[in-house]
């Protein structure tokens, strides 16, 4: 969870789009890949969040 929650916080602070900014911000000591799980778990949360959103608004 300590790697997932630094991860975030670097996607947030570089935008959140391209995984090498990430990987630069952060260094050595995550892989592109635990990035691209990170940036694809958030991204189903941001989806999840704006289906109920929207759900909220239709009733």
């Amino acid at each position: 969870q300590e790697k997932y929650d630094q991860i975030a916080a670097a996607i947030l602070k570089t935008g959140g789009t391209a995984v090498s900014a990430v990987k630069e911000l952060l260094g050595e000591q995550f892989s592109y890949g635990e990035i691209r799980a990170a940036m694809n778990h958030l991204q189903r949360q941001k989806e999840a969040v704006s289906v109920a959103t929207e759900r909220s608004f239709k009733q």
